[in-house]
Formats: structure tokens, C-alpha cells, sequence
């Protein structure tokens, strides 16, 4: 580990603009260990626009698995990298935020910010 590496300063400031309301590609490597299902619902997950949800229903059916609903649910839950990866942004069917690795309460603030920041821009 190198302190103050400029690559690893460029990755904290993506994280924090984006913890400030601004949506930047992540541009992170990563190595992250995942079976071929939880990759492609994780790449799934990458396609939701920010601002926007998508249900753990619409995304087993956006895989063509359609009953593998809870399956959806168990791969958001073992995302390692939750801000990278957008698992906040699935949500049950009836609305209900469902659970979330950093909290729900965290979870409902990241909706409400990438939201409120979508609605401003729409605005504007």
C-alpha cells in the first residue's frame, strides 16, 4: 500500500462526489469474486440510469430468469462493492425498499438523493 498514490486519490474523490449528489462512472479495478449468476445481475444492476429503480421481479426477468426473484435478492446482498455496483437501486415489487447491505436507512438516503438530484436536472 502507497500512501497518497494518485490513482487511489482519484478513486476516493469518485466515491465522495458521488456521496455529494454528482454521478460519476466509477472508473475502479476490480477483482471481485462472483459466480456467473451474481455477475449478471450485477451488470444488470450497472444499467439502471441513476435516478431510477428497478424491481428484484424486473431484473430476474431482465437475466430471462424469471421465478429466480429471491436468487436476484441473494446476489444484491453479496455485492462487495455496493456503491460501485448500484444494488440500492432494486426495490421489491409493491415498493417497499427491501434490505441493503449498509443499511436501509442508508439505502433510502441514496434513493432520495440521487432522486431529488434527477428532479433538479429535469428542472433546470
Amino acid at each position: 500500500i502507497e500512501r497518497d498514490h494518485p490513482l487511489m486519490t482519484e478513486w476516493v474523490e469518485q466515491f465522495l462526489a458521488f456521496l455529494n449528489g454528482w454521478q460519476p462512472p466509477f472508473d475502479l479495478p476490480l477483482d471481485v469474486q462472483a459466480t456467473a449468476f451474481q455477475l449478471r445481475v450485477w451488470q444488470t444492476l450497472l444499467a439502471i440510469p441513476y435516478g431510477e429503480t428497478r424491481s428484484y421481479r424486473e431484473i430476474a426477468e431482465a437475466i430471462g430468469q424469471p421465478t429466480a426473484v429471491r436468487a436476484v435478492a441473494n446476489a444484491c446482498a453479496a455485492n462487495p462493492v455496493p456503491l460501485v455496483v448500484p444494488c440500492h437501486r432494486v426495490i421489491r415489487s409493491d415498493g417497499d425498499l427491501g434490505g441493503y447491505g449498509l443499511g436501509v436507512e442508508r439505502k433510502r438516503a441514496l434513493l432520495d438523493q440521487e432522486h431529488e438530484l434527477t428532479q433538479r436536472q429535469t428542472e433546470a
